[in-house]
């Protein structure tokens, strides 16, 4: 059974209690002295500090331009969401402060509570985005300062992520406080004493009820699911395709769909008859039909038509089905009572029809009404309906081509970020990059592109926290707690994201690197990680790249001795014999079979022999590998495995095969260390250990 997200989260909470090492000397590059870093904390206080906080913004849509700030709330899982189910965001305006500035009086500040005060305290709350609007903003710029008591003298800029065009003299300072921020600050001009004051920060975070909070549409992703998984289930769509494929494929599919709706639609009047009706049923109705009494006058209704359908099931698997399209005849007084009872029966499987008839407020009358038009199906009537719903999903595109939403954030901050990075210096970088990213986690959502138009980069940051997780796991230099840490950050941020709805291949691969990460530490709690998180990343057999993730997983599960595991992604390629990835399947399905304790060599004999029966000739003769395939080596080792397993002592077969295994193989092939392991082991029996160096040295 599946542990909800909230549930996962509490034990993450629990687990994450790790003892760090002492915290990291790092060179501060502005400063040139070393500064300390902490060390990395349990994820959920990263999300507890950073991800309740509104997102600064600036959203232009068809020629408005909004300063805003994204808001977010926790969904019934206890999750933090920033796109609710509709593809929507939640916004407040940004507090603008309208300034006039004059040397004389300083900087007189009106709005948000302000009736023209000169230099006042300023109190600014954590969660909120305060713009700075100077009419002579190019002859007075108003700098965000750091006061130092002892040196009054010294006017040092504030420089971090929350502050946006400090000092500058084209654009208006843009401010948004964070947990993170000075408690103590300034404003000031460089050049007239008597224009300064003081900021004091609120850390209590803005509730959501003290300003007007506003909806925008921002994930076509969302609608595009929608819109597939109808046309699916009405069997418009012939193959599903994995929920988590790019919206380019899901939109080119949508618009086939909407093409062979219309066309089905427009031949139903192959099947229309005066004083006759067409229901649309997703129950077959034999067993209502076999039960119920005709007569003359009123006969038995006839399936004139089946199609095949898909629908997508709580574990967000397809399963296939099919409608059936029944022809009733209902110009006689008796088909009202037979249509009230086929209603109602096909209510059982129908949700909407259910809805409709349990609905309290509507007449009895009217809602077999309304549930028999949900059923009824006539050319004309439906495809006008069809073709309003696909007017409807045409004009939702045509908003987006338009829209584009801007992260307003200190970009310098990320780039020093970066380059600590880059450096390998991933402690001082994440220090860094996290108050930046965290916040945005809950806007992943919100796509990239829609076709050549930039809607927004907030994946763009998502992903590249994952990247530095995941490289500074994997960092041979980083100590082992450390690693740790990080990967079980890693593994929460991919865990509540919503992977089937990003329009980004990179986080499932990403997705695949950390359950790789866990595999490899062989520790039970990071297993059943590694097992939660395969449970929630579309697989996309189709796509190379994937289909190397997944293998190379596999290859971590196996290296760590959990074959079960490694075979249940290798299993997944057995139905698909015209897969280019089925010889490797079944020989590392065999491989798997043969690693158990005890071996079952029967199961492991059989994805052997479905591995050989691809090279049967035309005529039905027995082939195998080439030598010059890379494929051979591999197919050796299985031979030489299975042989070495054998209770019958076949240990001078399995040497010869590992032998040849060796020599031809090459570095590039991921089996190599299986190779070599399988050589050292029969080396080790035959009581040559001297030999397993020429074996190694065998290997171009």
């Amino acid at each position: 059974m599946r542990l909800s997200r909230q549930i996962v989260l509490i034990l993450l909470s629990a687990l994450g209690c790790i003892p760090l090492a002492t915290p990291l000397l790092a060179q501060d590059a502005g400063r040139n002295e070393l500064a300390p870093v902490p060390p990395p904390q349990n994820p959920v206080y990263y999300l507890n500090r950073y991800g309740l906080l509104g997102v600064p913004a600036t959203i232009h849509n068809a020629g408005k331009v909004e300063t805003v700030v994204i808001l977010g709330r926790k969904n019934e899982k206890g999750i933090l969401e920033g796109v609710d189910h509709n593809g929507n965001i939640r916004y407040r305006p940004t507090l603008a402060f309208d300034i006039e500035a004059q040397p004389s009086y300083g900087y007189r500040f009106s709005g948000n509570g302000y009736t023209g005060e000169s230099n006042p305290i300023l109190e600014l709350q954590v969660g909120h985005s305060y713009i700075f609007n100077i009419k002579n903003l190019e002859r007075y710029p108003m700098i965000i300062d750091v006061p130092n008591p002892n040196r009054s003298f010294e006017k040092i800029k504030y420089s971090s992520f929350e502050v946006l065009n400090n000092g500058s003299d084209l654009n208006a300072v843009r401010f948004s406080p964070s947990p993170d921020t000075l408690g103590q600050l300034g404003y000031l001009n460089q050049s007239f004493p008597k224009m300064k004051g003081q900021i004091t920060i609120n850390y209590t975070p803005v509730r959501d009820d003290q300003f007007e909070l506003i909806y925008q549409s921002v994930s076509y992703r969302r609608p595009f699911i929608s819109q597939y998984l109808s046309l699916l289930a009405k069997g418009f769509i012939a193959r599903p395709s994995p929920l988590g494929s790019n919206s380019l494929m899901l939109y080119n599919e949508i618009l086939d769909g909407f093409k062979n709706g219309a066309n089905w639609y427009k031949n139903l009047t192959v099947h229309e008859e005066p004083g006759y009706s067409l229901f649309m049923l997703y129950k077959d109705p034999a067993a209502m039909l076999a039960n119920y009494k005709f007569s003359r006058t009123f006969p038995r209704p006839e399936v004139v038509a089946e199609q095949k359908i898909y629908l997508l099931n709580a574990l967000k698997k397809y399963e296939e089905s099919s409608f059936l399209l029944l022809k009733v005849r209902t110009r006689e007084k008796e088909a009202e009572a037979f249509i009230r009872r086929l209603i109602h029966f096909e209510a059982l499987t129908r949700p909407e029809i259910k809805t409709i008839l349990q609905n309290p407020a509507l007449p009895d009358g009217f809602r077999i009404s309304e549930a028999k038009s949900k059923m009824e199906v006539r050319s004309k009537r439906s495809l006008s309906d069809f073709e309003a719903q696909k007017e409807g999903f045409d004009q939702l595109m045509e908003r987006f081509k338009n829209l584009s939403i801007t992260y307003a954030i200190n970009t310098d901050r990320f780039q020093e970020a970066r380059g600590y990075i880059n450096d390998g210096d991933f402690a001082r970088g994440l220090h860094l990059l996290r108050p930046i990213v965290y916040p945005v986690i809950k806007l992943a959502p919100i796509p990239r592109y829609i076709g050549q138009n930039r809607i927004s980069n907030f994946q763009d940051h998502v992903e590249f926290l994952l990247e530095t997780l995941i490289q500074a796991a994997g960092d041979d230099e980083t100590p082992a707690n450390y690693k740790t840490a990080y990967t079980q950050e890693a593994f929460t941020i991919i865990y509540i994201l919503p992977l089937f709805e990003l329009d980004n291949n990179n986080f499932i691969l990403k997705a695949l690197d950390v359950v790789g990460l866990l595999a490899r530490t062989g520790l039970p709690d990071n297993m059943k990680r590694a097992h939660i998180l395969l449970n929630i990343i579309p697989f996309d057999k189709r796509d190379e790249d994937m289909v190397t993730a997944f293998f190379r997983v596999a290859g971590d599960f196996r290296s760590a001795g959990y074959y079960n595991d490694a075979l249940g992604i290798y299993d997944q390629f057995l139905p698909l014999k015209q897969s280019p990835y089925f010889r490797e399947a079944c020989l590392w399905g065999a491989f798997c079979r043969a690693s158990t304790n005890p071996p079952a060599f029967g199961a492991s004999e059989l994805f052997l022999e479905q591995f050989l029966d691809t090279y049967k000739t035309p005529n039905g003769l027995p082939g195998a590998p080439g030598r010059d395939e890379s494929i051979y080596s591999l197919w050796r080792l299985i031979e030489a495995l299975l042989a070495f397993k054998d209770p019958q002592d076949r240990l001078e077969e399995a040497m010869d095969k590992v032998s040849e295994a060796v020599v031809f193989s090459r570095i590039g092939y991921s089996w190599v260390p299986e190779i070599l392991s399988l050589s050292a082991q029969c080396y080790e029996k035959k009581g040559k250990i001297e030999n397993i160096v020429r074996t190694i040295i065998g290997i171009e």
